[in-house]
């Protein structure tokens, strides 16, 4: 919602922050279930929407989720992936195959967007902790 000045609402009308949008995208639905229930539960965020396949997550990016976990997988490879990447406004932790190469790592960190990379999985708590903050820095940039 905006404000009369064309500036974003970042508080609700009680004070309180507004809930984070986020968009999680795994190939496994399952995992992106599991994800969206331990989410569901903090009322610091909301998810807007879920994605299994990168071309529904392109057509979800349109809603412009202030945060997104992302399964690397879902693209064909790192290329494609960094393409997409760079393209991104929110903020993204990525989780990524646990062998995957530390020089392709290090060429996810470097896109802006990216904020962490998880090798393996995500702790979610962590993941929590960390999107929140890095959000509501997002809010006031």
């Amino acid at each position: 919602m905006n404000q009369g000045w064309g500036t974003p609402q970042i508080q609700n009308s009680n004070g309180q922050d507004a809930p984070v949008s986020i968009l999680l995208a795994h190939r496994d639905m399952n995992k992106t279930t599991s994800w969206y229930q331990a989410l569901q539960m903090d009322a610091r965020f909301r998810v807007t929407s879920m994605a299994n396949d990168a071309q529904d997550f392109r057509s979800k990016l349109v809603s412009s989720p202030e945060v997104i976990l992302l399964d690397a997988t879902l693209f064909d490879g790192p290329k494609t992936l960094i393409d997409a990447l760079t393209s991104m406004t929110g903020a993204v932790y990525l989780v990524v195959p646990p062998m995957i190469s530390e020089e392709v790592v290090a060429q996810f960190k470097a896109v802006p967007s990216v904020k962490l990379v998880y090798p393996g999985d995500v702790n979610i708590a962590e993941f929590m902790t960390r999107s929140y903050s890095d959000a509501l820095s997002l809010r006031r940039t």
